[in-house]
Formats: structure tokens, C-alpha cells, sequence
């Protein structure tokens, strides 16, 4: 990650094959979207399509992100990193779950699911799926818990955990999800959905380096990376520089921030270096409820106030996130959370606040950067619809679906 005055690297992959490959790569992780949704049986996946698909090298770098949630994806690279960590046997046919804030995950509700890619015997990639379901087994049938202050009080965390061997489930972890889930069957709708979609990613991914070779795909996914970074600091040149700070607020929360919660950044442009730094650490401690952004969503949410405001067809990939530095703190409301501290609605109310502080960064710049406050994505209590079904064998059901979003901001120019 050096700066602009180094020579650019010479590409090894010819124009059109990089085109070529990197289409390839966001076809399958829409065939992954596609795949988990027509085959989920919740309407929080169904209908609304509260799910995302992606590709990271294994290595652990963003490879490619389409059609998905920004907030799920934009660090997705963390979620993969404790896998080889934890675990020095990595194999061909495992499946990893994950859905603890504090692995690499955004909160509890989404629970990801990390295949390791092998190809021709070496590995390269991780076909990643990430779905919010409808229950995860929390004290009430809900996965929105503002009051929740820790995780104990969040339901069954799965701290990064091989779920798979040999193509095969652990039934063990099956057993213990089911036995703690409330609508069991439609948890395992969900989650199978979830592995077919991520065996999807990794059948495609194994024809793409059976037809062009690893060493193809290993240059390719190099240049790829340097593409984005290039377009990055392109990109980046073409702002003012300087430093610019916004604060925001969330409305007060009973028990938990009794007068609502400041939050405060400053957002640094250096087009010399092309480089965009975030700096989120001046903010108030962690919250005693479910209000406090995890690591995955505070770095996914000061990337995507950026994003915001550069060109759209940007590469969403390591080599452009590079470019933008986060800071955050430990043990903050908006930073890296002090376990077991509650996350339970980290996607949502915090996530938006954050966004848009650091998006209205931009709208200081000059009359052409920028864009307005946006209302937030999500209120605290909207989301869930449970009760008794007499017609069902276990007579409960819990499911969820969105109402109320709110209007995005408004940039310049815009009527």
C-alpha cells in the first residue's frame, strides 16, 4: 500500500481476460444470491432479502462483493481471519459457522457461513454466505434486542465453529442449534440454504481455475487488487484536501443511552498520498445494551460513508478499501466492543448514525461533494412478527419483516 509516486506494477493478465474474470467472479456470487434465496424458507431471507454472498481470497483479502448489503459485505475479510486461527486443519469439503460480533461477525442474527476453496489440491478462496434469520434463540422471540446489555442475554452464539467435514454436517452443532432455536425447521431451511449457496460459489469457483489454470487466477487475483487500488487513488485525487467533522445522534433509549448517543468523526483527505482516513475513536464507551456497533460493522460503516460519495463502479475489493484508514477505539460505542457487551442491533441504529456522519463529512468539501443526513435504516422495534399456531406441530412461529425504512439523503444536484 505505498503512494502515488511509486511506479504502477505491469500487469501479467491482458485487458480483456481481466474483464473477462472479474464478471465471472461477481456472476457467481449473484448464482449464490439466487441460490439462497429461492431456495430460504424465512421472509426475512425470502422476501426481505436480508442476506448477502462473497468471495475473499484466502489469504483473507475482499475479493468480490455484488448485489449484496453493504453493511454485510464490506468487511467481510474479518469474518474468515479466526477460521485459520483457530483451526491448523483447514480441509477440502469443510463449512464454517460463525455468528458471534465478537469473531469477525456482525451480530448475532446473521450467521455466516465460511467454505474453504480448494483448488486442484491448493487453497485460494472462501465462498462466504451471510444471512439474518429469523430467530437465534434469544430469551424473546426476537433478534432485535436494544435492551439486551451481553450476549448471554442474545441467545446461541457460535464463536466460529466447523459445522462441516468432508461435505458432510456436523450433527453434533446441528443438534445443539436446533435444540436452542425456537422454529427449528425453519432455522435449518435457512441454514441449508445458506451451505447450497456457498457449495454453489465453490463448484463455479473450481470450473473457473480448471479452465485458466491457478497460476491465472493467482495473477489475475493480484492485478485485480492493484485495479482497485489504482482507481482508488485516482479516484482520491480528484478531492479537496483537508479535514472536515460532523456529529450526529441517536435519539435517547430507555435503560440504555437515557440521552441519546453523540457520535462524533472526522473524516481526512490526502489526494497526494491518495489515502482517506476515518477517524471514529473520539465517542462515548460501549452502551449497556444492544446498541453497540460490533469491529465488523464500525469498520464496514465508516467504508461505506466513503464509498457513498465516490464513483460507483469503484472495485469493492481489498485493493480500494486499502485506501481508506479506520480508526476506532476498544471498549467504544461505535469501535471494537469490550466483551461480552450486547450487539444485538449493530446492523441497524448505530450503523446508520456512523454512515452518515462520515458520508456528511463530505458535503463540507464543496458544493459538488457530498450528501445530506439520511433517516435511519431501522427504529427498535418494527421488525418482528411471533406468536402460537395452533397448526403447527410446535405451535410457535417467529418471523420477521421491514417496515419503515427511511429516505436517503440528498446530494447536490439532486431535485
Amino acid at each position: 500500500m505505498g503512494n502515488r509516486a511509486e511506479q504502477p506494477r505491469v500487469s501479467t493478465i491482458e485487458p480483456f481476460l481481466m474483464s473477462v474474470l472479474s464478471q465471472r467472479l461477481s456472476a457467481i456470487v449473484r448464482e449464490m444470491n439466487a441460490t439462497l434465496m429461492k431456495s430460504s424458507r424465512s421472509a426475512v431471507i425470502k422476501n426481505s432479502k436480508d442476506f448477502s454472498s462473497g468471495l475473499v481470497t484466502y489469504d483473507h483479502r475482499l475479493l468480490t462483493v455484488e448485489d449484496s448489503i453493504p453493511i454485510h459485505v464490506s468487511a467481510l475479510n474479518l469474518v474468515t481471519q479466526p477460521i485459520t486461527r483457530y483451526f491448523d486443519d483447514v480441509r477440502e469439503g469443510d463449512a464454517y459457522i460463525n455468528n458471534c460480533p465478537y469473531t469477525g461477525n456482525t451480530h448475532h442474527a446473521d450467521i455466516t457461513l465460511s467454505v474453504p476453496v480448494f483448488c486442484d489440491g491448493e487453497p485460494l478462496f472462501w465462498a462466504i454466505s451471510r444471512a439474518h434469520h429469523a430467530d437465534i434463540g434469544a430469551p424473546i422471540p426476537t433478534t432485535y434486542l436494544p435492551q439486551a446489555k451481553t450476549i448471554y442475554e442474545e441467545g446461541v452464539h457460535l464463536p466460529c465453529l466447523r459445522s462441516h467435514e468432508n461435505y458432510q454436517e456436523r450433527r453434533d452443532i446441528i443438534r445443539m442449534c436446533r435444540m436452542k432455536i425456537r422454529v427449528a425447521d425453519l432455522w435449518y431451511g435457512d441454514f441449508q440454504a445458506q451451505v447450497g449457496a456457498c457449495r454453489v460459489g465453490e463448484r463455479r469457483l473450481k470450473e473457473l481455475a480448471a479452465r485458466y489454470g491457478n497460476d491465472v487466477i493467482k495473477a489475475f487475483v493480484e492485478e485485480w487488487m492493484a485495479y482497485g487500488e489504482r482507481r482508488m487513488v485516482a479516484e482520491i485525487a480528484t478531492l479537496p484536501k483537508g479535514e472536515w467533522r460532523f456529529e450526529t445522534r441517536h435519539d435517547p433509549v430507555p435503560g440504555v443511552a437515557d440521552h441519546g448517543i453523540p457520535v462524533r468523526v472526522v473524516v481526512s483527505v490526502d489526494p497526494d498520498l491518495g489515502r482517506i482516513t476515518v477517524d471514529a475513536r473520539d465517542n462515548v464507551d460501549c452502551v449497556p445494551g444492544g446498541l453497540n456497533l460490533t469491529e465488523a460493522t464500525a469498520l464496514a460503516a465508516c467504508r461505506i460513508g466513503v464509498f457513498y460519495n465516490l464513483d460507483p463502479d469503484l472495485p469493492h475489493n481489498e485493493g480500494s478499501a486499502s485506501r481508506i484508514e479506520v480508526l476506532l477505539r476498544d471498549g467504544c460505542v461505535v469501535g471494537r466492543p469490550t466483551y461480552p457487551v450486547g450487539t444485538a442491533v449493530a446492523t441497524t441504529n448505530m450503523t446508520s448514525r456512523l454512515i452518515t456522519a462520515v458520508a456528511s463529512c463530505f458535503s463540507q468539501m464543496s458544493n459538488k461533494h457530498g450528501m445530506a443526513e439520511f433517516a435511519y435504516s431501522q427504529a427498535l422495534g418494527e421488525a418482528v412478527i411471533s406468536g402460537k399456531d395452533p397448526t403447527a406441530a410446535s405451535g410457535e412461529y417467529v418471523n420477521q419483516i421491514f417496515l419503515g425504512y427511511g429516505g436517503s439523503g440528498a446530494c447536490c444536484g439532486s431535485a
